[in-house]
């Protein structure tokens, strides 16, 4: 009896060890200093891992090179805080980012090596035009493409709204905007490049999100409508895999001044390697609920196809984190249901490894970064614990590097007036 008594106590000890995430200990990017944004979690083609952050009114980075866990190595760049970072090919990159302050608020790009200079000087890519918004993208070749929404003014006043697009093949220039949505006045847009430089663009207008798209060396395709959204409250996120699979997701939710709100949806659209149309799009939750601050969407596409969503959905009296396969029509909580969560970012990598990271809302009391992982198709394990305590987390972010293991980076208030951008490996594939 004591033999089986001491065995079931070593099992009891043993589980929780499995279960717990085996992620290093954080790693602060920046130091404690006094403001810092972001962050954004990629991978080069070689295998870096790189994490984007502003920091002194720039965009600055942190890489490990590829097979190495440490040390991160600090770049910098002369473009805003809040620009976009996209790497393609070996170790290129390519900065996008919106100027703001005086109207009209312009469009940049630059392209650049990491560890050398950049190639040529930053340049305009919409001369004179204002933007809302906008979405980059990039495959490994470097075709790319810069969708945005145009603010049309007179003056201070905003006429109309029309979705613009900037286009690169591989190896060449930035071409000329286009319009490719002209009327109803979209408010959102998502962007996607797959195999071989197709392009995928969703945009919300008048209600409904719709998709165009263009295959290499053709027109634009007309739209299609996969369905509704909500003006002015819609997110949309776009992912494409090199095999040329696309998917589209949209979070849609009314908002009121004076805090009503309507249902909240999570809606995704497939189309398959190959096709031509989207498929029926799929609404995985709706909640009447409000949603926290920082709830959206968010859809990721490895190279093989295989890919996850993930959302901040509701069950019962709790906003949670879940995570559902592209190919399902349900999602599955991974955070702990008895406590609130807001979904910061999800992962794939090949062979159906996943990864979603998330927080509590703000204001929550002694925050921590937390994430739930596969290595193999199937269910996701545990949530794992990814950092300790502090004043406040803000938009955790996750990406899996080329040996398949998950690292995650986030924004924290450290200290009563500091903050740093932290970022952690988990050990284990």
């Amino acid at each position: 009896m004591t033999r089986a008594l001491a065995l079931a106590a070593a099992l009891l000890l043993a589980a929780p060890a499995a279960a717990l995430a085996q992620w290093s200990a954080p790693t602060s990017l920046t130091g404690d200093v006094a403001a810092a944004f972001g962050p954004q979690a990629l991978t080069t083609s070689r295998g870096d891992r790189v994490v984007t952050y502003g920091l002194g009114g720039e965009l600055r980075w942190s890489r490990a090179y590829p097979g190495q866990d440490a040390p991160w190595h600090r770049e910098f760049s002369s473009s805003p805080v809040g620009a976009r970072l996209l790497t393609y090919a070996s170790r290129s990159l390519l900065i996008v980012n919106r100027t703001e302050g005086r109207l009209p608020w312009e469009l940049h790009a630059r392209f650049g090596t990491f560890g050398a200079r950049f190639r040529g000087s930053d340049r305009r890519i919409a001369p004179g035009e204002d933007v809302l918004t906008y979405a980059p993208a990039v495959d490994a070749r470097g075709d790319a493409v810069v969708a945005y929404v145009q603010n049309v003014r007179r003056g201070t006043v905003v006429l109309r709204r029309v979705v613009r697009v900037v286009t690169r093949p591989a190896g060449g220039s930035l071409g000329r905007p286009r319009t490719i949505a002209g009327s109803g006045s979209p408010t959102a847009v998502g962007a996607a490049v797959g195999a071989g430089g197709e392009i995928v663009v969703a945009y919300e207008r008048q209600g409904r999100l719709l998709v165009r798209r263009r295959e290499p060396g053709h027109a634009w395709l007309a739209p299609q409508d996969l369905g509704a959204a909500v003006k002015g409250h819609t997110q949309i996120d776009v992912a494409a895999s090199a095999g040329g699979m696309f998917a589209v997701a949209w979070f849609a939710q009314e908002l009121t001044e004076g805090g009503d709100n309507g249902p909240a949806a999570v809606c995704l659209a497939v189309r398959n390697a190959g096709g031509h149309r989207f498929h029926a799009a799929r609404t995985f939750e709706t909640f009447a609920q409000r949603a926290p601050q920082g709830a959206a969407v968010r859809v990721a596409l490895a190279s093989d196809g295989t890919g996850v969503l993930g959302w901040t959905g509701r069950q019962g009296d709790h906003f949670v984190a879940r995570v559902a396969d592209l190919t399902g029509t349900t999602g599955t909580t991974v955070s702990d249901p008895t406590a609130d969560a807001v979904l910061g970012g999800v992962a794939a990598g090949v062979g159906e490894r996943a990864a979603a990271v998330w927080a509590p809302p703000l204001d929550t009391p002694s925050p921590q970064v937390f994430a739930a992982t596969r290595a193999t198709a199937g269910p996701f394990g545990p949530p794992e614990t990814v950092s300790p305590p502090y004043r406040e987390v803000v938009a955790p972010v996750v990406a899996i590097g080329h040996d398949g293991r998950p690292f995650a980076a986030w924004l924290a208030r450290v200290g009563e007036r500091t903050q740093a951008v932290l970022a952690a490996l988990r050990d284990g594939s």
